[in-house]
């Protein structure tokens, strides 16, 4: 699903659809941070209860990185194999450019 640039009222219906029908959820963690906020709560207006909206901190940022980076460590990440889609190729365009920025407090 390619989603970038388009209006998040031209994609809720898209995103309903394949939450309910396609894939099933019985629960969806929705970043709740700034302009999620709205989506977030349009979400729960059509989900209901199986929608979580999170709201990150900088706390919650750094354990979240620090457990991306034990399941990278460990070899417990793991990536599809290439399939030449656009989504694909952001995927790894995003992925070379990620990098982490360590706090004194031991924080990332």
């Amino acid at each position: 699903y390619w989603w970038t640039g388009r209006k998040h009222a031209e994609l809720y219906p898209q995103l309903i659809d394949i939450l309910k029908n396609v894939w099933h959820c019985r629960k969806v963690v929705i970043d709740a941070t700034g302009v999620g906020q709205p989506v977030s709560s349009f979400l729960r207006q059509s989900l209901g209860s199986r929608v979580s909206p999170f709201t990150f901190t900088q706390r919650s940022k750094s354990e979240l990185g620090f457990t991306l980076l034990a399941a990278i460590n460990s070899g417990r990440l793991k990536m599809y194999a290439g399939d030449g889609s656009s989504e694909y190729q952001e995927f790894w365009f995003e992925m070379e450019k990620a990098k982490s920025q360590y706090r004194p407090s031991q924080t990332m």
